[in-house]
């Protein structure tokens, strides 16, 4: 099983989960595991899940947006997942 890393590059507008650059994830099988804080968000989770076999194809990393339109002035979450180091396909 693959193990990815995923990190918040850039947020536009406002996150409804107040999710901020730097934010990281690890996602471990089918568990997300917030590093350093306790922020995770379902909404980004479907679109993450989505493309987390893409990385199986290309195993560089790859960008992902949420889809969630947000609060106010609407928000866009860019991610970017990766490989972990220890991750190892199966």
């Amino acid at each position: 099983m693959m193990s990815v890393n995923i990190k918040v590059v850039s947020v536009k507008g406002t996150c409804n989960a107040h999710l901020a650059p730097g934010d990281t994830f690890l996602l471990e099988e089918f568990r997300l595991t917030p590093q350093g804080h306790k922020k995770t968000c379902g909404v980004a989770c479907a679109s993450l899940v989505a493309n987390f076999w893409r990385l199986k194809l290309q195993p560089r990393p790859i960008y992902v947006s949420c889809p969630d339109p947000g609060t106010g002035e609407g928000a866009n979450v860019l991610f970017e997942l990766s490989l972990a180091e220890n991750g190892s396909e199966s």
